[in-house]
């Protein structure tokens, strides 16, 4: 089944995603990548790998920990203010977040958690206070690169997202908006 999923997020993510930075394109021109070029995007883990450990600070400096979700499904939103296209995914974000959020999987909630690549503290908490994102945000504030949760979650690319299920498991990936709301609809 989580194999099915990935391979449904996949087919479903070769039809959604732009990668207009790469590609020079017209505006009127979409970049459908083909499966080998959207692999190199997607992160290296996948469904039924154990989810790294995670943790950070948050706003106020508080540590917020994966394993407090322990029990729950958590999308995973891995982003940064400064990347484009972790931006242009925002809306569909928020989208997703007011559809779902009240949303059980077979009576398990689904919580949400953002960690953030930015290394600058005040235009990673202006971009918070702009969007009002109504769920936990977390920040190490280091650059990409030097923070070893990129390392760990052996991403490729941002934005990415994850859904890790009630065991600590990843049930699937996404690099989309588009591709994360098929994910969530796939749990059901």
């Amino acid at each position: 089944m989580k194999q099915v999923l990935s391979l449904i997020t996949i087919l479903l993510l070769t039809t959604s995603v732009s990668f207009a930075q790469e590609k020079k394109l017209g505006e009127d021109e979409p970049f459908v990548p083909t499966a080998e070029e959207l692999a190199k995007y997607l992160p290296e883990l996948k469904a039924g790998d154990a989810a790294p450990a995670l943790a950070a600070p948050d706003t106020l400096g508080n540590i917020v920990s994966l394993d407090g979700y322990r029990g729950s499904y958590v999308i995973i939103d891995f982003w940064a203010t400064w990347c484009g296209d972790c931006r242009r995914e925002i809306p569909g974000l928020k989208a997703l977040y007011n559809d779902y959020a009240d949303a059980k999987v077979n009576g398990v909630p689904l919580r949400w958690l953002s960690f953030s690549f930015d290394f600058n503290a005040t235009a990673w908490k202006n971009m918070l206070r702009k969007e009002k994102f109504p769920w936990t945000q977390i920040s190490n504030l280091k650059r990409t690169r030097e923070d070893p949760t990129f390392a760990n979650w052996k991403l490729r690319w941002i934005p990415a997202f994850f859904i890790i299920s009630p065991d600590g498991t990843i049930a699937a990936t996404a690099i989309t908006a588009d591709g994360l709301r098929a994910a969530i609809e796939g749990l059901k």
